[in-house]
């Protein structure tokens, strides 16, 4: 009991400082300043706008949707000004977390429209780039900076504008790697026992039939006894991996070779391969990380002759630490694979 509640403060910790792209939805109101060419006849201006991103947790890239605007003046007639809107769908990228800091890098197309179009700068698409850092402020809540850069196409004229961009981002929707949590009770096995029915014979033969049930009772508990054991030694079972690596060590390799005989001679059993990763880097990413792990275990049990049908791969990211995570040792013992029995067929 004591361990469950000393995990659950363990996982209630994390989720109060996860990050915003740890949930999965991000809206972002947005101020900052934007930075024509000289060719554009533009002054620098104010920008206003806002982002909202989606995060999946087996996505690569986050799609974001960004609406900005400004209003510039002419930088030589006065009086003159254009409103400038631009609509932009990006891919983001973000790395691991360092400390209460998380980096990340864009990339997108969109379309910029003007009200008035100074010196043949039209309406048209354009491609951005930018890059960027989010700062954990409290649970949900960080600090957005980013730069972006777009280019666009006037009258084959290439033409350019940088936009400095700050904003508070509101994180909601959930943690993606506890909503992947499910956790189940382990199986264990089951003996049946047969009825035997004792017909009205002579004493001796009654106790004789009594003695041949009681020594199969005896040697089926026997039996599963046996099982038992083996099936706790199995599920002590714990793979460790190197830090940010999905790849199966030699001695790790023994201890799979130990499930895979025993699931051979045990067909009545299927097994739920279950990865898990220290709290380096992003949620987002420990939970990737955490199910190549558990793929790479269960693709190694399968190409061992098991059937794909009696195993399942769950990556549980950095969810249901064993060992705390501010320590070298504790990160270690954290990156891990164990594999859970269910019986059934």
């Amino acid at each position: 009991m004591k361990k469950i509640v000393v995990l659950s403060a363990l996982v209630a910790s994390s989720l109060l400082f996860a990050h915003a792209q740890d949930y999965n939805y991000e809206i972002t109101p947005l101020i900052g300043y934007n930075i024509p060419e000289g060719d554009l006849a533009l002054q620098n201006s104010i920008l206003t706008g806002a982002e909202l991103q989606y995060n999946k947790p087996n996505w690569l890239l986050s799609p974001e949707l960004s609406v900005l605007y400004t209003n510039a003046d002419h930088n030589k007639q006065s009086n003159a000004s254009t409103n400038i809107y631009r609509f932009a769908l990006n891919g983001v990228y973000g790395f691991h977390k360092i400390q209460t800091l998380t980096p990340f890098v864009k990339a997108g197309l969109g379309y910029e429209t003007l009200s008035t179009h100074f010196h043949q700068n039209l309406d048209s698409p354009f491609v951005d780039a930018g890059a960027g850092v989010k700062m954990a402020l409290v649970k949900h809540v960080c600090l957005k900076l980013e730069a972006v850069y777009n280019l666009k196409n006037n009258n084959n004229r290439w033409d350019n504008n940088l936009a400095l961009l700050a904003g508070v981002d509101f994180a909601f929707g959930g943690s993606n790697y506890q909503n992947n949590i499910n956790m189940q009770q382990q199986a264990k096995p089951q003996v049946a026992q047969k009825a035997v029915k004792v017909l009205p014979v002579k004493k001796a033969a009654v106790k004789k039939v009594r003695i041949v049930k009681q020594a199969a009772i005896a040697l089926a508990a026997k039996k599963a006894a046996q099982i038992s054991k083996q099936i706790a030694t199995l599920e002590l079972l714990n793979i460790r991996f190197p830090n940010n690596s999905s790849l199966i060590t030699n001695s790790a390799q023994n201890k799979i070779d130990q499930y895979v005989g025993f699931l051979k001679t045990h067909m009545s059993y299927k097994i739920k391969v279950r990865g898990y990763t220290d709290s380096v880097g992003t949620s987002t990413y420990n939970l990737r990380l955490s199910q190549k792990r558990a793929n790479s275990v269960a693709g190694d049990i399968v190409s061992h002759g098991i059937s794909a049908k009696r195993v399942t791969a769950v990556g549980y990211g950095e969810a249901y630490p064993v060992a705390l995570n501010s320590t070298k040792q504790g990160r270690a013992e954290n990156r891990r694979v164990n594999v859970k029995l269910l019986l059934g067929k």
